[in-house]
């Protein structure tokens, strides 16, 4: 019999636990302690001359000591081997991972609400001190089973972010689980959303037995556009406050979601418990005076035009198929830069067109497709507000250049404009309809009457200036 491996005259080593790209983590007795079970947390030799790694194995040390919470793995002690690799001695969690739960499928309501709102209140007493987790996964979630109930523990903040960290000093690096990424997170930004988001992920996950986003693509992160199904297309008796709460989690821009993680638990568990509570759009703001006068043309590329004018409602609030389908808008204004906040509080199809001289001065009309973009789905999500250009904003057109903008909102896809997507684009994404007849016969449909409950179009008269 091989003789015990014993650190720091202490922790008896008893088998490895598993190993990731930084890090070894073995099952140990603390002989100290009645032979109590501990997790080591160890760093590995060919990468302990990696800063960064050296860095963060310091940061989750000061992670899980400035966070005192039951919903997060305690730090017990640290020291070295005998070979003088650093290591960390972290509570032992007896348990199975969220991700072995999930691969028996998908989870009832009543265990996921209680386990979302654990994790929620986990991620607020993380961020309360200044600590980000970065890389909240099915796996990181451990489960306790007690009395029928769980109990959520949450480890690895391996590349946790910390605020004023007194391990500063190495360079950024993006790091963290692609699936459950916040877009600003791959970006380099990540924040306490970037935690929000990831939850998100999980929650959908855990609703459906699905991953919203396919692990082989990165569309996600870099694109606003939604490619992927909303929960009740997957699981219909899914409540919708609770739909609604996971796709503002998952909204593409930090500021679009819950003001703090506890906020979405919250949501999420009593979206699943019944609740009447609801997710709505802030009250719109009040149409201007006196609308815009300007046509407007992208920043980027002269095709690109949009709508100038107030902000308001198009219809009254509605119910599916029975009253008025609605859609609003706030338009920014930055000096003769414009860009739109778009909202509905029901799910549907959005698109936006421009029906424009395709140069100034010129006779030829054509027609551009402003949204959605590179052929993208024109799904739209009740309780959302898209931004429109996603970055920068529209510039002012000149007055020998006239415009006709329209906003459609459809309970189906728009068969003309889906027609529009298969056009050449440039290279903003934009598809442009360059037969003045066939572009004529497109706007003739638009401004032909339509039943409201079913399709709204919109134009917005625009004056030149």
């Amino acid at each position: 019999m091989s003789p015990a491996i014993v650190w720091k005259d202490r922790y008896e080593i008893e088998r490895p636990l598993g190993r990731g790209g930084m890090s070894a983590v073995f099952l140990a007795k603390d002989r100290q302690l009645l032979s109590k079970y501990v997790v080591i947390k160890v760093l590995l030799e060919e990468m302990s001359e990696d800063e960064w790694v050296r860095q963060k194995f310091q940061q989750e040390m000061e992670a899980l000591a400035r966070i005192d919470h039951p919903g997060v793995v305690g730090v017990l002690d640290t020291g070295q081997t005998p070979e003088g690799k650093q290591f960390l001695v972290m509570q032992y969690v007896d348990g199975e991972t969220l991700r072995q739960v999930l691969d028996q499928g998908r989870m009832d309501f009543a265990r996921s609400a209680a386990i979302v709102r654990q994790v929620g209140q986990a991620l607020a007493a993380a961020h309360e001190k200044g600590v980000w987790h970065r890389d909240l996964k099915p796996e990181n979630i451990m489960l306790q089973r007690s009395g029928g109930e769980d109990y959520v523990k949450l480890i690895d903040f391996g590349i946790a972010g910390i605020q004023n960290s007194q391990f500063a000093g190495a360079a950024t690096k993006v790091a963290g689980t692609l699936t459950y990424m916040a877009p600003e997170q791959f970006m380099g930004n990540p924040c306490a959303a970037s935690d929000t988001y990831a939850l998100g992920v999980v929650a959908y996950e855990m609703l459906t037995g699905k991953k919203p986003f396919s692990a082989d693509s990165m569309t996600h992160l870099v694109q606003e556009q939604r490619s992927w199904d909303p929960p009740r297309h997957l699981r219909p008796d899914i409540p919708e406050a609770a739909e609604k709460a996971v796709l503002k989690a998952l909204s593409f821009r930090p500021e679009a979601r819950q003001a703090s993680v506890r906020e979405f638990a919250e949501q999420f568990a009593s979206g699943l418990a019944g609740s009447d509570e609801t997710l709505v759009l802030e009250p719109p703001v009040e149409p201007s005076a006196k609308a815009s006068k300007a046509p407007v043309i992208a920043g980027l590329a002269a095709a690109l035009l949009l709508v100038a004018g107030g902000a308001g409602w198009f219809a009254t609030h509605s119910k599916p198929k029975l009253e008025p389908l609605q859609v609003s808008y706030h338009l920014i204004r930055d000096g003769r830069r414009i860009r739109f906040d778009v909202g509905t509080a029901e799910p549907g199809y959005l698109y936006i067109v421009n029906y424009g001289q395709d140069a100034p001065g010129s006779t030829k009309w054509t027609l551009n497709l402003l949204h959605p973009l590179k052929g993208a789905s024109a799904a739209f999500l009740g309780g959302e507000t898209l931004r429109i250009p996603q970055q920068g904003y529209f510039a002012a057109n000149t007055a020998d250049n006239q415009n006709r903008p329209f906003i459609v909102f459809a309970r189906q896809p728009v068969k003309e404009l889906e027609d529009l997507k298969m056009l050449p684009q440039d290279t903003n994404g934009t598809a442009t309809l360059d037969d003045p007849t066939r572009a004529a016969s497109v706007v003739k449909d638009l401004t032909a009457p339509h039943s409201d409950d079913q399709m709204v179009v919109r134009e917005v008269p625009l004056e030149a200036k």
